[in-house]
Parts: structure tokens; C-alpha cells; sequence
């Protein structure tokens, strides 16, 4: 079937304009507290809920020791890091009888895979994203990993989404897949620190002892029926705010920082926390070392719709994360091409189905390749064959390709039972 491509609104605009305009917001708008109480706030203060999930997912875990490469070290987990990774939850070599379990003890972070970046990928090798490098590591390069609540994974284990042939059984039900409203997923990103740096960051173990200090952190919530999206990042981070500005309606006293047209990768100031956020913070509990830490973080942008009132795509990426593509980056964009077959594969590559474009203008020639991503209102065409409708009275067409409700890992680290041993 021919798959028909999400067009990438504004993309080449972005890449080549001297002045570049506020995009990473343009779905919502800083309004006014609600008079009445309020059944929509996620919707309606979706910044002020981003926080919300973040004070939530960010509380202090309990104290845990692990052994790491022969070293007992004390971790300095949130609550977040307790929860399953992606590695655990899909097993490299599933087995239908012995399906995933949820974690009792941490064992610190296993960073599987690299960050995306401009340097990471080539057009030939788009399709996935590559193991996590040491060596990328200890240049000063930041790997990820994955983590989701309990009510998040127990719905993957419950319908046999963590392996490939579960998948396909699941598709034969005719069943959507949809999340319980109470699934969260957080995505971090980390890199090597020293320990003198401890107290600027919020900082951990890898499985290999290796002391990092968190940079990106991506937080999704199914508090509404697409996910709320919200992304944070560390104030040093260089090039923050670039391309597409900083917003935040309540954790800062200036909602808007605009993108550096004139120097790009440079560190941008570091916005005063606002006061609500300050008593939130006391109110949950934060204090001593464990809040300044955390108070070292300023949220990029939250995410509720696909487009504006006027069908503009909303876009929203972190300097991190999305390094490769923050010029036409959407969340919600992206994770909508999360879909499987019917044999329980990937039904669309993780990149390369949209052409890559130089950087140009003030983008600095580092910059290299920006890839154009999937954004916008997702185009039925590339999940439904629409012919014969009028002879089934199926306005819709036939489903090829049934979406993960969002989340990548099922179509992208689901394994088969019947692999090859290499």
C-alpha cells in the first residue's frame, strides 16, 4: 500500500529564517485562573499540570544500596527510577510462560541507548536507534533510557504487548489499544559527571557504576485521551531554548523565552522559579540537597493538541532528545506513528521516511543534518487502505496498521520468540 507522508509544516522555513518565531507552544496560551473549579486542568493549565507530574514522579525513593562493578554505592533514586525500564519489560529473548516482572529492587540506570543527534544517525540508518556507546559516553555524549509506572506496564504484560507474536494475537481481536488513565512513561537523559558536579545535578548510577547527572527528562501522562507531554531540561544545557523558545505559564516569573537567532548552542539564563512553583515544591516535600538539585530543571514546554485553532502544527522538542530534529520535532506527531502490522511489527521505521535538510542561515554547519519529522494532525491514509469503502459501507477504509496508543517501545522493542541466535 502506498503510505501517504505527514508534510512537515514550516520545516524548511525554520531552518532558513534570520528570525525565527515562538513554535514550540502554539496549541495553548497562558490563561487566567479559573473562577470555578476546574474539570479540565490538565487541558486547560496543561504547563501548571507538567509540573504537577513532575513534583509527583520526582519524589525522593526510598534508600536503596546496590553493588556496581564491585563497588557498594548508595543510589539517589526518584521515584521514577524504581519503575520498569524498557529493558526489563521487553525481554531481548521473550518467553511466553516467563513474562516481565515488576522490579522490587533497583540496580541503577542501564542506559541501552544512545541520545538521538545530528551526529548519531546517517540516511542509511534511520531505521533504529543505536546501542548506548561508552565511548560516546566519555566524550561528552548523553545516552536514555525508559521508564513507566506499574498501571503502564501491567497493561503491556496483561495483553501480551511485550513480545512480537503476542502483538499479533492482540491485532486479531480487532481490539484499539488503549492505555489506563493512569499510565505514565518518563524519559531520561544522562551523561558522565564528576563528583564535585553532584550538586548541580540530579545524579545516579549506570549498572556499571558510572556516575551521571540527568540533562532531558521527557514525562507523558494519560491524564487525557492523547497524553499530556511535557519535556524539562537542565538551565546549563547549551542551545536550550533554540529554534523554538522556552515556554512555561506557571513554573517561571517570564512564561516566554525566545530562541537566540544571533548565536546558537550557547547557554541561555536561567529563569527564576515563580512562587507557586516555589510553595508546590515546600507542599511536596522537597528540601535540602534533594530540592536544589531538582531546582536546577526548567520545563521546555507541555503538549495537548496536534495543531493550533488554525491547523498549524504544534511543535515542541527538547535540545537533548530531539538534538536531530528540534526544528519540526512534535511529540504527539511522532508517538502517533507508533503503530504494528498485523505480524506484531513496527509498521513505520523510528526516521528516514522524510528527507533530511542541511542547516543552514545562522544554524551553525555543527548542526549538520536536521531531519524532518512527523508533525501535525496524523494522515489516515498512512493507517487505513481505502479501497472498496463504498462496497463494505466502511467509511473508514480497512486498518493496515494499528497504533500503540502512543507508545513507541511496543512496535519498537518488542522481540520475536522465534529468533535467530546469532
Amino acid at each position: 500500500m502506498k503510505r501517504y507522508l505527514q508534510p512537515c509544516y514550516l520545516a524548511l522555513a525554520i531552518l532558513g529564517m534570520s528570525s525565527l518565531p515562538s513554535l514550540a507552544e502554539n496549541d495553548h496560551y497562558c490563561r487566567a485562573p479559573a473562577s470555578t473549579k476546574d474539570h479540565a486542568a490538565p487541558m486547560n493549565y496543561p504547563d501548571q499540570f507538567a509540573w504537577h507530574l513532575f513534583l509527583e514522579v520526582n519524589q525522593k525513593a526510598k534508600k536503596e544500596y546496590a553493588t556496581l562493578n564491585g563497588k557498594k554505592v548508595e543510589l539517589n533514586n526518584a521515584v521514577w527510577e524504581t519503575w520498569i525500564d524498557d529493558s526489563d519489560n521487553f525481554p531481548q529473548h521473550p518467553t511466553p510462560a516467563n513474562p516481565p516482572v515488576w522490579p522490587t529492587k533497583a540496580d541503577g540506570h542501564n542506559l541501552a541507548y544512545t541520545s538521538f543527534s545530528h551526529q548519531t544517525y546517517s540516511n542509511d540508518k534511520t531505521s533504529s536507534e543505536p546501542d548506548c556507546n561508552p565511548d560516546d559516553l566519555k566524550n561528552g555524549g548523553t545516552c536514555e533510557v525508559v521508564y513507566r509506572n506499574k498501571a503502564t506496564f501491567e497493561y503491556i504484560k496483561n495483553n501480551n504487548l511485550w513480545y512480537q507474536e503476542g502483538i499479533a494475537d492482540y491485532v486479531k481481536t480487532g481490539k484499539e489499544i488503549v492505555f489506563p488513565i493512569d499510565s505514565i512513561e518518563v524519559k531520561g537523559n544522562w551523561k558522565l559527571i564528576k563528583e564535585n558536579e553532584k550538586k548541580d545535578y540530579h545524579w545516579n548510577y549506570t549498572t556499571k557504576g558510572q556516575l551521571i547527572g540527568l540533562v532531558a527528562m521527557h514525562i507523558s501522562s494519560k491524564v487525557i485521551p492523547n497524553w499530556l507531554w511535557a519535556t524539562f531540561e537542565h538551565v546549563d544545557n547549551p542551545g536550550r531554548c533554540d529554534l523554538l523558545g522556552c515556554f512555561d505559564c506557571y513554573g517561571v516569573t517570564n512564561p516566554v523565552t525566545q530562541p537566540n537567532a544571533k548565536t546558537f548552542g550557547s547557554v541561555y539564563p536561567e529563569e527564576p522559579l515563580s512562587s507557586a512553583l516555589l510553595k508546590q515544591y515546600d507542599k511536596s516535600g522537597f528540601n535540602g540537597t534533594w530540592l536544589k538539585e531538582w531546582k536546577n530543571y526548567r520545563l521546555k514546554g507541555s503538549m495537548i493538541n496536534f495543531t493550533d485553532s488554525y491547523g498549524n502544527a504544534s511543535l515542541l522538542g527538547n535540545s537533548v532528545t530531539e538534538s536531530g530534529f528540534v526544528a519540526t520535532s512534535s511529540c504527539m506527531g511522532c508517538h502517533s506513528r507508533a503503530a504494528v502490522t498485523s505480524a506484531g511489527q513496527k509498521a513505520f521505521p523510528f526516521f528516514g521516511e522524510l528527507p533530511s535538510t542541511a542547516a543552514i542561515g545562522n544554524i551553525p554547519a555543527e548542526y549538520g543534518l536536521q531531519f524532518l519529522t512527523a508533525n501535525g494532525a496524523p494522515n489516515p491514509a498512512d493507517f487505513y487502505h481505502r479501497a472498496g469503502n463504498l462496497n463494505n459501507n466502511n467509511p473508514y477504509g480497512t486498518l493496515q496498521f494499528l497504533q500503540t496508543d502512543f507508545v513507541w517501545a511496543i512496535p519498537m522493542r518488542a522481540k520475536s520468540i522465534n529468533q535467530t541466535t546469532p
